[in-house]
């Protein structure tokens, strides 16, 4: 069965010293989690310059804390960003995130 998978990411930018990165991925149309997956951020596709990972855990949540300078430099070019979705170490996903100061969605076709 081909099945999209779904993943909400959200960012607090609010905290001082850390940038709170937090989100689900989920199959689509039942809902289900989808544990055990690695989530990645990169700053930038052409050179990429990973900004942090986390592995989700049952219930396919996840939550990513960035240094200090990462928070400034986010914050003064308001950049794109690029998130990399990997199951069992092979990468299923890469595309961008259009502004890191909302709530993304993102709809992905893995095959699943």
């Amino acid at each position: 069965m081909m099945e999209n998978i779904y993943l909400s990411l959200n960012t607090d930018t609010s905290m001082t010293s850390t940038i709170l990165f937090s989100g689900k991925i989920q199959f689509e149309k039942t809902g289900n989690p989808l544990p055990n997956v690695r989530i990645e951020l990169q700053r930038d596709y052409a050179a990429p310059k990973w900004m942090g990972g986390t592995q989700t855990d049952s219930n396919g949540c996840f939550y990513i804390y960035l240094p200090e300078k990462e928070i400034l430099s986010v914050q003064q070019q308001h950049t794109k960003a690029f998130v990399n979705i990997l199951k069992d170490d092979t990468l299923i996903y890469c595309g961008d995130i259009t502004d890191l100061s909302a709530q993304q969605h993102i709809s992905i076709h893995t095959g699943f």
